[in-house]
């Protein structure tokens, strides 16, 4: 795979265009949250919160290519390609294993649990107001966790970040 150095906030457009053309293209993508805060109508009490995620390449600036020699004059007819990073003379290309875990990046359906924890798993909370409790997952929402924690003799349902949590 060859790395190409492309126009800041293009990747996806130009791994759609190289996609288009019969090429292999790849673009590592992060997931990121963001909230969006909804006022009432005289903006001066918050109504609701909401948590969006929005899709990221990982690595800005820079699509990889499955290019050959005969493909050049195509992918440079793409206006956000800028070209290619070069070493030594000659285009940079990306190993085999780097070209897998690239891969692996690019697919976030298969990562849709980013937290790495399950339903069912039994956690323990390490820091903030539930730190030290026993918890029991009950659902994945939205980057979230959502577990069971005894506290008091009753049983709280309480939303937590996953680098809150360590298994018990």
């Amino acid at each position: 795979m060859v790395i190409l150095r492309v126009s800041p906030n293009s990747e996806f457009r130009v791994r759609d265009e190289l996609h288009k053309l019969g090429l292999s293209a790849l673009v590592p993508v992060e997931f990121r949250s963001y909230r969006v805060v909804n006022k009432s109508f005289d903006r001066r009490q918050i109504t609701d919160v909401d948590v969006k995620h929005r899709k990221l390449p990982v690595i800005r600036g820079y699509v990889f290519a499955g290019l050959d020699v005969h493909d050049w004059a195509s992918v440079t007819a793409i206006r956000e390609v800028k070209g290619a990073l070069w070493i030594d003379g000659r285009p940079a290309r990306l190993t085999g294993t780097q070209t897998a875990a690239l891969e692996l990046l690019s697919r976030p359906a298969q990562r849709a649990n980013a937290s790495g924890w399950s339903p069912g798993d039994k956690v323990r909370v390490r820091r903030g107001a539930y730190g030290e409790l026993e918890a029991i997952v009950s659902q994945i929402k939205r980057g979230h966790v959502i577990a069971t924690v005894e506290m008091m003799g009753k049983l709280h349902t309480v939303k937590l970040n996953p680098y809150q949590l360590e298994a018990a």
